[in-house]
């Protein structure tokens, strides 16, 4: 009687024990199952903070600027650039961009919802001093109001541009200065060349606090110009009276 019950407690304790190991197999499996899903979240986690830091500094990562320098005449009275209370520039959008506003992706213009956040966005950023910025004008931008983007079709004469009226804040920062004007798409988004370009001695001046101008563009080079996220390949003009 006495073997009988030894070898069923026997018998009993091995079934605790498989069961135990049972038990600790499967805990075994949670926890490597958390542990993977950790490093996973982790991985995620780092690849997205990798991803945002390739963000573009002016704006976001499908549109780009040019770059406008402003070369003061050496006979121009330095008085017309002390005076300057704004700056307002307008660079004319060729084929590429006409399709693009008018024909593939009329969202994103400005008084689209789309376009308007991208435009608000931009208007925070372009005058924002950063280490990459070569001898920034001082300045700053009033929101979506800077700017004004015309898609003229139906005018007996069509036009299409993109207007920005800086905010001088410093005008001992003007000649020799530079803007960045933008935004204006990036190639992969377009799907062409993005380009804009000058066609009137009028489309860069120089106002007074009261909106007359005080100046304009007396010569200009390096244009057209296309989109892109560095600066490099400026517009250069010449300010004259």
């Amino acid at each position: 009687m006495l073997d009988q019950t030894h070898s069923a407690a026997l018998a009993c304790c091995l079934l605790l024990t498989s069961a135990c190991a049972g038990d600790d197999g499967e805990l075994a499996t949670a926890t490597e199952t958390a542990t993977e899903t950790a490093t996973e979240t982790a991985t995620e986690t780092e690849t997205a903070t990798v991803d945002s830091s390739t963000t573009s500094a002016v704006g976001d990562d499908d549109h780009g600027f040019v770059c406008v320098d402003l070369n003061a005449d050496p006979e121009l009275p330095s008085f017309w650039i002390e005076q300057t209370a704004k700056v307002q520039v307008r660079l004319h959008y060729t084929p590429c961009l006409q399709e693009f506003y008018l024909g593939s992706h009329p969202e994103y213009r400005a008084g689209e919802a789309v376009g308007e956040a991208i435009f608000n966005d931009w208007a925070s950023t372009l005058c924002t001093p950063d280490a990459d910025r070569q001898d920034p004008v001082a300045c700053s931008l009033a929101g979506l109001e800077s700017f004004v983007q015309l898609l003229a079709t139906d005018d007996p004469d069509p036009a299409y541009s993109l207007q920005i009226t800086y905010e001088v804040e410093d005008s001992s920062t003007i000649a020799g200065g530079r803007l960045r004007f933008g935004p204006l798409p990036l190639e992969a988004l377009a799907g062409c060349s993005p380009v804009v370009t000058i066609l009137g001695l009028a489309d860069i001046q120089g106002l007074d606090e009261i909106g007359t101008p005080l100046w304009q563009i007396e010569t200009f080079s390096n244009t057209p110009s296309e989109s892109r996220v560095t600066e490099g390949d400026c517009v250069e003009i010449s300010i004259g009276i």
